[in-house]
């Protein structure tokens, strides 16, 4: 394994989707430019990189940088995130990298985060915290409405009818 312990599968994205966060992976470390940080890989920056891999919105990790987490808040199109992810860290990556940088290409995968039911309920339970907290909590209404747009937001979409039923 490569280090940080993540492979390099390809990552799908939006087509035409602007990303909000291009990572850099090193041989050292993780280069992420949007917050001009630079972490060294260690097993939270190795979960943090699965989770990209895997498609999934890293959460917690995102939160736990302030910088990033700035500027990652202002980037959600329909509650994901789009990402650019540059692995750098092979010398051949690296030189096929400056190659095609100078051709004015970059060797990138770009994914589209979106968050997994376990994100999604911690998120509405710190929003509902954070509401009560403020001694305004969700009423009855507001919970079925939220839970309504989320049943319909990560609903599988219907069968295709491949032959549908004469008129």
């Amino acid at each position: 394994a490569k280090p940080g312990g993540v492979g390099t599968a390809p990552v799908v994205g939006r087509t035409g989707a602007t990303p909000c966060l291009r990572l850099r992976l090193l041989p050292t470390h993780v280069v992420i430019e949007e917050a001009g940080l630079a972490l060294p890989y260690s097993a939270e920056t190795q979960r943090f990189l699965q989770q990209i891999e895997a498609g999934r919105l890293p959460w917690d990790y995102l939160r736990s940088l302030p910088d990033l987490w700035e500027h990652a808040e202002t980037c959600f199109t329909e509650g994901c995130l789009d990402v650019e992810v540059q692995d750098l860290r092979s010398a051949e990556t690296g030189l096929e990298a400056s190659a095609l940088a100078s051709a004015g290409c970059t060797p990138a995968h770009h994914a589209t985060l979106a968050p997994d039911t376990d994100t999604t309920l911690a998120e509405l339970s710190r929003l509902s915290a954070a509401a009560a907290a403020r001694s305004a909590p969700w009423s009855r209404t507001h919970l079925l409405q939220v839970e309504a747009h989320l049943l319909r937001a990560t609903a599988p979409p219907p069968p295709k009818k491949d032959n549908p039923p004469p008129p």
